[in-house]
């Protein structure tokens, strides 16, 4: 499980620019940010 503690205001971020978005740095923030959207999409 990813942890995404702290990475909170790149969610926000990242949905409110959609799919233009990209993070390419720190590798662990785009791996959480992958994983919450993921997350999103399955409802889960």
């Amino acid at each position: 499980d990813i942890d995404c503690e702290g990475f909170e205001w790149v969610t926000g971020w990242v949905l409110g620019f959609g799919r233009h978005a990209w993070i390419l740095d720190p590798p662990d923030a785009r791996t959480a940010m992958l994983e919450r959207l993921r997350r999103v999409g399955t409802g889960s």
